[in-house]
């Protein structure tokens, strides 16, 4: 499992809760977001390096997962997601 980003928001023009404080808080450190995921190319991509995606998930997704009702009404940071990833091999081999 791994928490992984959205296309980088700077250069997507993608808005958010929190995001412009997080540029902010970046750039005053000297820091520059340059990664992200586009979600549609995340299972290609982990398919050409074995890796089969079996979910997917939103912040407001794990949120709700994780907390339960205690989640609603919660707002963070929205382009965060959790991937989870299993080898496609072992997969094959009947879950080695």
């Amino acid at each position: 499992m791994s928490t992984r980003l959205d296309l980088c928001p700077r250069d997507s023009g993608f808005d958010t809760p929190g995001v412009k404080a997080l540029f902010a808080l970046l750039d005053a450190s000297g820091e520059r977001w340059t990664f992200g995921f586009d979600p549609e190319q995340l299972g290609d991509y982990l398919a050409q390096h074995g890796l089969r995606l079996s979910a997917d998930l939103g912040a407001a997704d794990y949120r709700r997962l994780i907390m339960g009702e205690r989640s609603r009404g919660l707002v963070g940071y929205e382009f965060y997601r959790v991937a989870v990833a299993e080898v496609a091999e072992a997969e094959a081999a009947g879950g080695v």
